[in-house]
C-alpha cells in the first residue's frame, strides 16, 4: 500500500527538496514535501524567521491571515533576492462563520481580499495555492467558499485551490476536488492514519500535515518518543526526524515551524529522504499510534 501512495503522488527530486508532480487542477501544482509554516506572532517575528528559513533551504511557506503577520512573512521573502518562480507559496482564508452559501461567498471573498492586500504590500502579488482554513457548518456555506476561492483561481491570484481541516464527507461537498488538503496528520494523535490516506487517495487528493510532531495537540505520548528513538538510533537520526519521515516517506507533506536553524535543517533533511524506514518500522509505528493512550 505504501508503494502505491508513492507512486501515486509521483514524488520527484526537485530544488534540494523532495516535490510532488502536477495532479487535479490544470496549471497548478503540489508544493514540496517540507514546507515552512510561518505562526502565529507579530511581523518582525515573522519576517526573522522566514528569513531563517530560506537561508536553512526551505522554498515553501504558508501563511495565514489569522496569524496577523503576513507583511513579515512578504518582507522577508522580498528582501531574500530569491526570485518568486523559486519559492512555493500558500496561504489561506479563514470564513467558517457563514450559514448561507451568499453569506459564505462573501465572507471569504472578503478575507481573500484582506489577504492579498497584506501579501502584495511587501511585494507578494500571487499565491501557487489558496486554501479554506475551516469548512463552514452546512453544504451550502461551504459550496460557497469554493466559489469565492474559484473566483480569486481566475482572476490569477491563485494557480491552485485547498483546504484545511476537511473530513472525508466535507470534501465531497465540494463542487470539484480540492489540489491538497491539510490535516493534523502525525504519530502524536489518535486517528486512523491508514483510513485518511485511503480516503484521500481515492479521491486524487494530496495531504499535508500540520502540527506533524503534535501541534497543538501537546507532547507526543512518551512510548511514541521512546519507539521513534529507537528507529532513529541506527540511523543517528532525532527522534524528531523519525516522526517526520514516517509522515514523508507516505507522500505526506509537512507543514513545519522552528526557532531553531538547526532544527529548520534537520527537519528539511528528514523531509527530503535522507534515510529511509523499512516497511516494517512504517507499520510499527503506525500501528503504535493506533493504540490506546496508556
Amino acid at each position: 500500500m505504501l508503494a502505491a501512495v508513492l507512486d501515486r503522488r509521483q514524488v520527484v527530486a526537485a530544488g534540494g527538496l523532495l516535490a510532488a508532480s502536477p495532479s487535479g487542477q490544470s496549471g497548478a501544482s503540489l508544493p514540496p514535501l517540507a514546507t515552512f509554516g510561518v505562526q502565529v506572532y507579530d511581523d518582525d517575528a515573522a519576517e526573522r524567521y522566514t528569513t531563517q528559513a530560506l537561508e536553512a533551504g526551505y522554498r515553501s511557506f504558508f501563511t495565514s491571515p489569522e496569524a496577523g503577520n503576513q507583511r513579515g512573512f512578504a518582507r522577508a521573502v522580498r528582501a531574500s533576492g530569491v526570485p518568486r518562480q523559486a519559492l512555493y507559496i500558500a496561504g489561506s482564508v479563514l470564513s467558517d462563520d457563514a450559514e448561507s452559501e451568499r453569506a459564505a461567498r462573501q465572507l471569504t471573498a472578503t478575507a481573500c481580499d484582506e489577504s492579498r492586500s497584506a501579501l502584495s504590500d511587501g511585494g507578494v502579488e500571487t499565491l501557487d495555492l489558496l486554501l479554506i482554513e475551516r469548512p463552514a457548518g452546512s453544504r451550502a456555506a461551504v459550496r460557497g467558499q469554493w466559489r469565492a476561492l474559484a473566483s480569486r483561481r481566475e482572476e490569477g491570484w491563485a494557480r491552485g485551490l485547498g483546504t484545511c481541516n476537511f473530513g472525508a464527507a466535507q470534501l465531497d461537498w465540494l463542487p470539484e476536488r480540492p489540489l491538497l488538503n491539510q490535516s493534523p496528520f502525525s504519530l502524536g494523535v489518535r486517528m486512523p492514519h491508514a483510513a485518511v490516506l485511503q480516503q484521500h487517495r481515492l479521491r486524487g487528493v494530496a495531504l499535508q500535515a500540520w502540527g506533524p510532531l503534535g501541534g497543538p495537540f501537546g507532547a507526543f505520548p512518551a512510548q511514541m518518543w521512546q519507539a521513534c528513538a529507537e528507529v532513529g538510533a541506527a540511523r543517528r537520526a532525532s527522534r524528531e526526524q523519525v516522526a517526520l519521515r514516517w509522515i514523508t516517506q507516505q507522500g505526506v507533506g509537512c507543514c513545519v515551524h522552528s526557532r531553531s536553524a538547526a532544527h529548520l535543517r534537520q527537519t528539511l533533511a528528514a523531509c527530503s529522504g535522507s534515510f529511509d524506514l523499512t516497511e516494517r518500522e512504517l507499520v510499527r509505528l503506525g500501528e503504535l499510534a493506533a493504540e490506546p493512550l496508556v
